[in-house]
């Protein structure tokens, strides 16, 4: 704990991972110093200048993401990041997405957990889906 209290009390932001529980210890002690917390898609996305159509839900997330891409890309320049490979914040950067770009739009692919500490996440388009068999 010693390296956390050093490194970390000191910050005035927190990316948070998805895949670190909201319960756990470090997020108990960042919630009890009132750190504000946000997710790597909010981070990324606040940084992007690039229009957003992002696709969550229970199941074909990965599908619809993928086949989304292939019929935009036939007109439009386009990307896919999220759940389906590379980070959001990755894509960001190395596509120079807080610059002027010539990507029309980012297709991302959203877990329930990414979206958790999301609350000023810009989007063009949002969808949610959930197939019941």
């Amino acid at each position: 704990m010693a390296f956390i209290q050093i490194k970390f009390w000191k910050s005035d932001l927190i990316i948070k991972s998805p895949g670190i529980p909201n319960d756990s210890e470090i997020m108990n002690k960042i919630n009890s110093e009132k750190i504000p917390v946000i997710s790597e898609i909010e981070f990324a996305g606040n940084h992007s200048k690039t229009k957003n159509i992002c696709i969550t839900g229970t199941n074909g997330k990965t599908t619809t993401v993928s086949l989304l891409t292939d019929i935009l890309s036939t007109q439009k320049k386009v990307l896919k990041s999220g759940n389906i490979g590379i980070p959001f914040s990755k894509i960001v950067l190395e596509n120079r997405l807080y610059d002027q770009n010539e990507i029309d739009f980012c297709i991302l692919e959203l877990s329930s957990f990414q979206l958790e500490h999301c609350s000023n996440f810009k989007k063009r388009n949002f969808s949610y889906f959930e197939y019941i068999c």
